[in-house]
């Protein structure tokens, strides 16, 4: 290892006394937050680790200055690293240039970020928790005439204080939050928060007009579920047309397998109430083209609410993308083809999707966006040739889409499967999770053909 003005105190003390610590982890993370974004926003934007959890104390200001920068919205590549310890007049200190770009080079790869800050993690709490253990031997040698029981509730203190320093700023007294809430069951004034209504008016309950599916808030991850060919695409652009060209939201659209102008030919096809292979085919009956000039007037008008992007999508991208255009949900077709990086195996590439997922999710939660995203689903159980009612566990790499998803709604249409199916053009619609609401199962309008679900009443 590259050696430091600054090594820590135990640098060389006998092995049996030198405090635990991980000094490759150390590196490497370092190294990943200078080289990735995505590793920047899953570990310092998800509070994974903070610069107390370094044990080298040249790494503790290295990485407080990557997450300065970071938070300034700068890109924190070796040169600004150096410049800005230099500034403070610590460059020397922590090695130098060389030293940073020892660091940068370090990872064996930038995805293992969120295992580099784990492992940094838990050497600090190991390390506290030795800390905790000499005070509380000190306490037990030393009591200054305090009696045992309060003497063992200093220990428990010490004990308990370890895992939670540093991290508990952001906790709130349940009374204050019992007040809130109380304050907002007194008042007379509207719910004026953020709710997105779904354009599906058979998502409802017959009687007491309650919402089946709840409207979209801000922070919730929505995902979309199908086999191929089902329309997870179509639900998912109907969404988005709706929010972004008829409601308020500024939405952003990754899409990976369809290029730009097939994902607009899809909702001019939508908004027009025009057949999308009359479009592609320029085959245009004279009586639709009012119908397309006024949705396209419509669409025109509505240009900078909905912006649809085809490269990248790594979580980075998204991020950017989000605070560049304030959008208030980012679309994502879909999660199984989300740019993770290269796996040795199938069982690496779930785990990465998995994190991309849940990375997904959190920065929803962080930024106050709603993530809608289409997911493919397995063929799962087949019966007569047919397969039957998607269930979650058809969700590719389902653990972990199940676990961060608010909302889970699989599409399965029986007529694409039996082509003499009594329920020709219907769809169902199955709530298989809604964190905050019921599950259960609506039976749409299947209009593929205008790119369109609808009410079967219409």
């Amino acid at each position: 290892m590259t050696a430091v003005e600054d090594t820590p105190p135990d640098e060389y003390a006998p092995a049996a006394y030198r405090m635990p610590w991980d000094g490759v982890a150390e590196q490497s993370l370092l190294g990943a937050l200078m080289l990735s974004q995505d590793a920047r926003l899953s570990v310092i934007g998800g509070g994974l680790v903070e610069a107390s959890d370094f044990y080298r104390p040249a790494h503790e200001d290295v990485f407080a200055v990557i997450m300065d920068l970071d938070r300034a919205g700068a890109r924190p590549d070796p040169i600004l690293v150096a410049s800005e310890l230099a500034r403070r007049g610590i460059l020397a200190k922590v090695g130098g240039h060389l030293y940073i770009h020892t660091l940068y080079t370090a990872p064996a790869s930038s995805a293992n970020a969120t295992f580099y800050a784990r492992e940094v993690r838990e050497m600090s709490v190991l390390r506290g928790v030795i800390t905790a253990g000499t005070k509380v031997s000190q306490l037990g040698r030393a009591s200054d005439g305090r009696d045992a029981d309060t003497i063992l509730a200093a220990a428990r203190a010490e004990i308990e204080a370890v895992h939670s320093v540093g991290r508990v700023d952001a906790a709130r007294d349940i009374g204050d939050i019992l007040a809130e809430i109380g304050a907002r069951l007194a008042s007379s004034e509207p719910d004026t928060s953020t709710r997105w209504e779904w354009p599906w008016m058979d998502f409802r309950e017959g009687g007491d007009g309650l919402p089946f599916v709840q409207p979209a808030t801000p922070g919730q991850m929505i995902v979309i579920a199908g086999r191929p060919a089902q329309g997870k695409s179509t639900a998912l652009a109907a969404a988005m047309r709706q929010w972004c060209l008829h409601d308020d939201a500024v939405g952003v659209l990754w899409t990976k397998e369809m290029p730009e102008e097939q994902w607009m030919l899809r909702i001019l096809s939508a908004e027009a109430r025009v057949p999308l292979k009359r479009l592609k085919s320029r085959q245009v009956w004279a009586e639709e083209w009012d119908r397309i000039h006024a949705a396209t007037a419509r669409i025109e008008a509505r240009r900078k609410q909905l912006i649809i992007i085809r490269e990248g999508g790594t979580l980075g991208d998204i991020a950017a993308a989000q605070r560049k255009y304030k959008a208030d949900v980012v679309g994502f077709d879909y999660i199984q083809i989300a740019p993770v990086g290269h796996a040795k195996s199938q069982g690496d590439r779930g785990m990465l999707i998995g994190e991309w997922t849940q990375g997904f999710k959190d920065l929803a939660r962080d930024r106050g966006f709603v993530a809608l995203t289409a997911a493919q689903l397995n063929r799962g159980n087949v019966s007569s040739g047919k397969p039957q009612l998607p269930t979650m566990e058809n969700l590719r790499e389902s653990g972990a889409i199940e676990q961060a998803a608010d909302v889970v709604i699989l599409i399965h249409r029986e007529d694409y499967y039996d082509k003499e199916s009594p329920r020709a053009g219907e769809a169902d619609f199955i709530v298989a999770k809604q964190r905050d609401g019921e599950t259960g199962m609506a039976t749409l309008a299947s209009q593929l053909h205008v790119c369109r679900f609808a009410d079967m009443a219409h």
